[in-house]
């Protein structure tokens, strides 16, 4: 009579397949069961050992003669039923037939397979079956949004494009194409961009700084996750509150900011300037209601989507709306909105409860697109998509770029619209949450908040989330309603110079021909760059002729923080007349 044995094992692990087919079992033992944990009909044996206090992740699972072995002894026993037949069993079972010997290399075993499945794009056995809908559908979009920030870095910012950005690209259509590795696809995405966010720091897009500060948070919740030993679906719970209070943030200082004279007056506002680079003409219609609707209007429906987003009732209406009030904006033809857009649509996708994420993951709608992609035929459409956008923004085509970029948002829209709706809203199985479970990823959230007060304190004036805002607080001069001069407690915006000479073409040589001040700080922050600029300016009545570092007393050069503070304090250039007419830094 021969007895049963059970072998519980990890079916993509190549290591554990091979191990368990190489033991000749079936001639000691007799009927030999070979379980894969990863098949979704062996789930309730997956929650039987969890439940059993046993991590199916960290070793396999023997059952023989009524008996259960884990981990290392499970290799073991294994060994000493083996009983080889073959050269190779013989050898295994030599070594793992001694405790001690299967106890020491165990551990190395659990090692090589972790790098293994890692190697391949695999996940663990309990992350699959806690799989997020919310990370498919957040790395989905946000490849495309990586393929979005590369152009704008390269045709409107003129940037340096480093490596870093054809490695985001490429990093980017391969998440769209082999999706079955987008999760290690993923991770290497965002080391590549929090490098590529160092080396291009300085810089005055508020996406960025947004960007920026969004991938500290999913970078915390990453080593934090993993440390802990958490699943995509834990993952996506320290994340999301993060990136909830990044997008309500933005909302709140996005109207908090345009309270001032400028934005407000229809001859300077930045919203008349959006609407004026309207496509097919829409935008030439210019009458006192248009106009006061476009900026009013502007403030009622940034206001109106930080209520929504709080409130379980209307949030759904509010992503919807948010997603599409971005995606009108990214038509104007004034600058290339589409990867803040791009961005906010990920930010607004947070904002979906895990019922509602996996519904519009499973709609075949959804799935089609993602198996199109994967084809030459939906990759070649894909690549010409990206093609397209990249040229006509290198023409400065910007409203022709954001209609080909259109085709995103309403795919998006559409799916949020029919598929979230059915499925509950604040479902008992997910808390809604503004505060993450994690202390670091709150602490980044509060920084992101002071990064958008600053302006107030005197502070830094770049990347404060004053988007088109046409809003001024330096040379000891403001133009907010609400919130009074004396608010200022640093005199970093005060002090202001009118460059007379900017030396060699540059950054300072190109706005002083614009007719642009600078702020004193930022000044010195170009010349320590740069040592071989010499720039004339006035400052406070007194003219300095031909000055470069090396030539500024050094009370003035301890003025200067380390470049690392420098890389995230900066300031806006200063245009001497108000109110200012918009600009792309206003």
């Amino acid at each position: 009579m021969t007895n049963r044995i059970k072998i519980f094992y990890d079916g993509e692990c190549p290591f554990c397949t091979n191990y368990t087919q190489l033991l000749e079992l079936k001639k000691s033992v007799g009927e030999v069961q070979l379980i894969d944990l990863r098949i979704d009909s062996n789930e309730h044996y997956v929650e039987k050992f969890t439940n059993s206090g046993l991590d199916v992740d960290q070793g396999m699972v023997v059952e023989y003669l009524e008996k259960q072995y884990y981990g290392a002894k499970a290799i073991n026993v294994l060994a000493e039923l083996s009983s080889g037949a073959t050269k190779t069993s013989a050898v295994y079972g030599a070594l793992f037939s001694n405790r001690i010997v299967s106890a020491v290399l165990y551990p190395m075993m659990k090692l090589g397979r972790s790098v293994t499945l890692a190697i391949l794009g695999r996940s663990h056995i309990l992350e699959s079956s806690k799989k997020s809908s919310s990370f498919e559908l957040i790395a989905f979009v946000w490849f495309l949004f990586s393929i979005l920030h590369a152009i704008v870095y390269a045709t409107q910012f003129r940037a340096p494009i480093l490596g870093s950005m054809y490695l985001m690209v490429g990093l980017s259509m391969a998440g769209l194409v082999f999706r079955r590795n987008q999760g290690i696809l993923l991770m290497l995405m965002l080391t590549v961009s929090l490098l590529d966010a160092w080396w291009q720091m300085p810089t005055f897009s508020n996406h960025t700084i947004l960007k920026n500060f969004f991938l500290l948070i999913v970078t915390a919740s990453l080593i934090i996750s993993n440390k802990d030993g958490m699943s995509k679906l834990d993952l996506m719970a320290l994340i999301k509150p993060g990136g909830r209070a990044l997008l309500l943030t933005m909302y709140f200082f996005g109207v908090f900011h345009k309270i001032n004279t400028g934005f407000l007056d229809t001859e300077f506002s930045c919203a008349m300037s959006l609407w004026q680079q309207m496509p097919f003409s829409i935008g030439s219609v210019s009458i006192p209601f248009i106009e006061y609707a476009s900026i009013y209007g502007t403030l009622v429906i940034e206001t109106l989507l930080f209520v929504c987003l709080l409130l379980n009732r209307l949030r759904h209406y509010g992503i919807i709306i948010g997603i599409t009030f971005h995606s009108i904006l990214a038509l104007s033809g004034y600058a290339f909105y589409a990867p803040f857009s791009t961005l906010t649509i990920i930010l607004h996708l947070l904002f979906l409860s895990e019922a509602q994420t996996e519904s519009i993951v499973r709609a075949k709608s959804y799935q089609s697109i993602r198996r199109g992609i994967a084809n030459p035929l939906g990759f070649s459409i894909a690549i010409l998509w990206y093609v397209i956008i990249h040229f006509l923004c290198s023409v400065e085509s910007y409203s022709e770029a954001g209609l080909v970029w259109l085709i995103m948002p309403l795919f998006i829209v559409y799916l949020v619209h029919k598929y979230a709706g059915e499925a509950i809203v604040g479902n008992e199985t997910e808390i809604f949450r503004l505060k993450s479970r994690s202390n670091v990823v709150n602490l980044i959230s509060v920084l992101f908040v002071f990064n958008c007060i600053t302006p107030y304190l005197g502070l830094k004036t770049a990347q404060s989330m004053n988007m088109f805002a046409n809003f001024r607080v330096e040379s000891g001069q403001s133009n907010h309603l609400l919130v009074p001069l004396n608010a200022q407690i640093f005199d970093y915006a005060k002090d202001v110079v009118e460059v007379v000479h900017g030396g060699s073409p540059g950054y300072v040589s190109y706005f002083s021909e614009q007719g642009y001040h600078l702020v004193y700080y930022d000044l010195l922050d170009k010349l320590e760059r740069d040592r071989s600029l010499k720039v004339s300016y006035l400052r406070n009545g007194e003219l300095f002729e031909g000055q470069s570092f090396d030539m500024l007393p050094q009370s003035e050069k301890n003025r200067l923080h380390s470049r690392l503070i420098r890389k995230w304090f900066n300031f806006m250039p200063v245009y001497p007349k108000t109110p200012e007419v918009c600009t792309l830094h206003s």
